[in-house]
């Protein structure tokens, strides 16, 4: 008899077990279920300007090219972000499918940090090809649950990328381009600096150079913010935009613009800023620099950008 009554029970007990587990897995998925990102976490808002007067006069102290011919330019609102994209942000990125896109030996932190700067995940992220920074621009879209991605790509064999083309009217993470680049840096001043013009003490309130940074990125956000908002917009890391710098001249344009994205062809992808190996010069709102797109310098990193 007891033994029957044992028979019977197997049934109703495999079938508590199996709603146990049942309801178990479904707890369990609901706490691992990752928490939406903030599409404008750290960012803010740049207004709209009809009067932006790009590039520097030939009478500013620290001019040394003829690229920075001053021209008009008129730009739409968009959104930057505060910061610098630091290494714990990256790291993210590198733990995804996206890295696919990358070479094989950039799939990996230890491919990006320098090993005398004693980097922390609140750095800079640096040492990273342009192209990087647009797949991870895509990625980053992606996790908000959004597919207004603004870059589409073309692939090499391998699968990396090879050519890159760029939607403004979309509204994923993405590269400013050098116009608003600089207009968020100068953040409606007209001289050499967000905070004033020549080379004085104050730079070093706004910015890691070669003068204070002992040779070595700092964490990002740790000096004084432009008008803006903005931080390390002067030194710490250069910073990747989308445009290509021209391979002829002209090398900027004369005439005015109405949101410019830049020459249509080059070699080389522009980057902004200075960094903290840069003297002051360097560091002016309307330096300008270049290197080519799968390039990687221990002084170029980027930030991030957003059309409104």
């Amino acid at each position: 008899m007891q033994q029957n009554r044992l028979t019977l029970l197997k049934p109703v007990l495999m079938a508590i077990l199996l709603v146990g587990i049942a309801f178990g897995c479904k707890k369990s998925c609901t706490n691992i279920t990752p928490t939406p990102i903030d599409p404008l976490q750290n960012f803010v808002p740049i207004p709209a300007t009809n009067s932006f007067m790009m590039g520097s006069p030939t009478t500013e102290v620290g001019r040394i090219d003829s690229n920075e011919t001053q021209h008009k330019v008129a730009l739409s609102g968009f959104y930057m972000n505060k910061y610098e994209l630091t290494i714990g942000e990256f790291k993210a990125f590198l733990a995804s499918k996206d890295t696919n896109y990358l070479p094989v030996t950039q799939r990996k932190i230890t491919a990006y940090t320098i090993a005398d700067w004693s980097e922390t995940d609140a750095h800079p992220v640096v040492n990273i090809q342009w192209f990087s920074t647009v797949a991870y621009c895509n990625w980053l879209t992606k996790q908000t649950g959004s597919k207004d991605t603004c870059y589409t790509f073309t692939l090499n064999g391998d699968g990396t990328i090879k050519t890159v083309s760029f939607d403004r009217t979309k509204h994923g993470y993405r590269l400013p381009t050098e116009a608003e680049w600089e207009y968020a840096c100068r953040a409606e001043t007209t001289t050499a600096y967000s905070f004033g013009d020549g080379i004085t003490t104050r730079l070093r309130d706004y910015a890691w150079y070669g003068y204070n940074s002992g040779g070595a990125s700092h964490s990002v956000g740790g000096k004084k913010a432009n008008p803006f908002g903005l931080r390390d917009m002067h030194g710490n890391v250069y910073e990747w935009v989308w445009d290509w710098y021209p391979a002829v001249a002209p090398y900027y344009p004369t005439v005015a613009e109405t949101n410019p994205t830049g020459s249509t062809t080059g070699l080389t992808r522009v980057f902004r800023g200075g960094s903290c190996e840069n003297g002051a010069a360097d560091l002016r709102s309307a330096y300008r620099g270049s290197a080519m797109p799968n390039g990687r310098d221990r002084t170029i990193g980027f930030r991030l950008a957003k059309t409104m």
